[in-house]
């Protein structure tokens, strides 16, 4: 019987539908395949194709060659789709610069074939040069990159793409040399084979991938089933299967020996009861109960023995599955023992830690890595007035002064950047009635595992009382006791300081040398006491008459100085006459009558010619001092300048 070539078109079309079915059944049942969709529309882009050329004697003249140019393309377009799908199931990236140069050529061709030259057989040489292309590409992965699993599966499919190949190339070849100048439907051996070659091979190539995915998912199968026993195994807590209608253990893992002691070999066949397991039969009746009830259980505590009898705490999950067509139930013990004992040594050493925290006379907080506070004990608030839950949560900025963030900002960078602990930070704090408070704090940063800041540990000391007594040394020590004004030592060392930055920076300098006019005779005729009141009288009148970047000290007994920073000796000669003048206008009352003091002052000031270092301080108090004498000699009452 001679076969029809209508007959094997017909084949071609009802296969490639039931293929489409199968690989959409495939899919449907697993949707995370690789490949799956691009095989279904490999199928649906053959059905198509073939259907067009089945058809094709019933459509239109007029049609024919748009129907020849759409069946090319949708058979071209099923072998893309059959080669995209094979690198995705080989997990490998489709080559684009591949598909789009084929695919140019092909479109390019099939335009000139059909279009311009309206020539058949180089129609049919694009096509099948294309095609032969396509496959080979998808041939070579598959022989030389396909996983051991399917490897075998795999080179007998890239093997019957060499074969296909190798007869497109010969089709090509005959087609473009006009070989076979035969009618397209004619039922010749030619034509015949032109379609039966396709059909055997989509058979092939079905069979080949379908064994491919059977494989694949053999290969899964073993994998899963062998991680599953790993995980089983491996798994740190105490894992055992039980059938649940006679209660017996089935399996148990390694972690359950590890904890209880029980071997497979003590465990397998027996209840739980039976290996004295459970320390209260209670928890053993209740985890049955719930888990027939509900299904599963999760967390319950309850206590264990081990083998040995050593009691142990855990917590426990249970869940029915089926296995091998039974009922069986998975329970896994978490060992919390270490956990409790940890728990109430912690407990004991927080207790402690809190007693040190609530009777500590510092103040002790954490700060997070932006500065705010976390945590601080509870002596702040008999320190600083504020309430615990008014303090945490906000930044540490909003209780120290302004003045102070700066160097509190340095101390926590520092900290952050050395990762070690920094000491002798003093601050002032607020305190809850509005008034400062000094603190000095000692600090350790603490960091993530991950090497990430996590903030600060620290302890803060108050030290006003320190500070006080400090700054009333400090006062003493730089200050006059009867006057207030800045004493001797103190006023040279500011002096000295204000020459050098004088003769540094080329700027003016003065200084004057004041005695109050017959000051031995005011102790003489009224005492000590009234002298001591003329001194604090006119300390007190002059301080009304100078900047405040003027230093002004009593140089000892009756004898005051003045040091004009920037200030030439015309514009300091004005500042002794408002001094004169004042001095006319206020009587001293402590004597009665009330009389007017006066004073004596020896005015001098940088020599111009000696600011590059020469003038000295002593020399400038010398000059000071024979200006002085010279307004004595004079008639006291007035200043004279030298």
């Amino acid at each position: 019987m001679k076969p029809d070539l209508n007959t094997i078109l017909l084949l071609l079309v009802i296969f490639n539908v039931l293929q489409v079915i199968a690989f959409v059944l495939n899919y449907l049942t697993d949707r995370a395949r690789r490949g799956s969709r691009e095989w279904i529309l490999w199928s649906l882009c053959f059905t198509a194709g073939f259907l067009l050329i089945f058809l094709r004697r019933s459509i239109p003249p007029p049609f024919t060659r748009l129907a020849v140019a759409l069946s090319n393309a949708f058979l071209f377009g099923g072998y893309l789709f059959l080669y995209v799908g094979i690198e995705r199931f080989l997990e490998i990236r489709p080559r684009k610069a591949f598909i789009v140069s084929v695919t140019a050529f092909f479109a390019v061709g099939s335009v000139v074939a059909n279009a311009v030259l309206v020539d058949g057989n180089l129609s049919a040489t694009v096509l099948y040069l294309s095609l032969a292309c396509v496959i080979l590409f998808m041939a070579v992965p598959l022989w030389r990159r396909s996983l051991s699993c399917i490897r075998v599966s795999a080179r007998f499919f890239a093997t019957l793409l060499f074969v296909q190949a190798v007869y497109l190339v010969a089709r090509s070849v005959l087609a473009y040399t006009a070989v076979s100048n035969l009618a397209f439907f004619e039922s010749s051996a030619p034509q015949i084979a032109l379609f039966l070659v396709p059909l055997c091979m989509g058979y092939l190539w079905s069979v080949s991938i379908v064994i491919m995915l059977n494989h694949a998912k053999a290969n899964e199968y073993r994998e899963a089933r062998a991680n599953q026993e790993l995980i089983f195994n491996t798994h740190p807590d105490a894992v055992w299967i039980t059938n649940l209608t006679d209660e017996r253990i089935e399996d148990v893992n390694d972690g359950f020996t590890r904890i209880t002691g029980f071997g497979r070999k003590d465990a397998i066949g027996k209840t739980t009861a039976e290996l004295g397991f459970w320390k209260d039969c209670g928890d053993r009746a209740q985890a049955i109960r719930t888990v027939r009830e509900r299904g599963s259980f999760e967390d319950l505590e309850a206590s264990f023995l081990t083998k040995a009898g050593e009691p142990k705490r855990g917590i426990v999950s249970s869940r029915i599955i089926a296995l091998r067509g039974q009922a069986m139930l998975v329970s896994a013990m978490h060992d919390i023992t270490a956990r409790i004992e940890m728990e109430a040594a912690l407990k004991a050493s927080e207790e402690k830690f809190r007693l040190l925290i609530e009777n500590s006379y510092d103040v002790m907080y954490t700060l997070d890595p932006a500065g705010v506070i976390t945590f601080v004990s509870p002596v702040w608030k008999r320190l600083l007035g504020h309430e615990v839950s008014e303090v945490v949560g906000r930044p540490f900025r909003d209780f120290v002064h302004p003045d102070d963030l700066a160097a509190c900002k340095e101390f926590l960078t520092t900290m952050a950047e050395t990762r070690e602990r920094q000491a002798g930070v003093e601050y002032r704090v607020l305190h809850r009635n509005g008034y400062w408070l000094w603190h000095t704090s000692s600090a350790v940063p603490f960091f993530a595992e991950s090497g990430t800041l996590r903030g600060f540990y620290g302890i803060a000391r108050d030290i006003t009382e320190r500070r006080e007594f400090q700054k009333e040394l400090e006062l003493q020590a730089t200050t006059d006791e009867l006057t207030g004004l800045t004493n001797r030592r103190r006023f040279l060392s500011l002096a000295q300081a204000e020459l050098k930055r004088a003769q540094r920076m080329n700027r003016a300098l003065s200084l004057a040398l004041i005695d109050i006019d017959h000051f031995k005779e005011i102790n003489d005729t009224w005492g000590h006491g009234v002298g001591d009141q003329a001194l604090q009288t006119f300390a007190s009148i002059i301080q009304g008459h100078i900047r405040e970047m003027d230093i002004l000290s009593r140089f000892g007994g009756d004898e005051f100085v003045i040091l004009f920073p920037e200030t030439d000796s015309s514009r300091a000669s004005v500042v002794l006459e408002r001094l004169q003048e004042a001095l006319a206008r206020t009587p001293f009352e402590a004597v009665k009558p009330p009389a007017f003091l006066s004073v004596s002052a020896g005015l001098t000031s940088l020599v111009e010619s000696s600011r590059d270092g020469i003038d000295t301080l002593d020399a400038i108090l010398g000059r000071a001092d024979k200006a002085l004498y010279a307004a004595k000699e004079a008639g006291r009452k007035r200043f004279s300048v030298l």
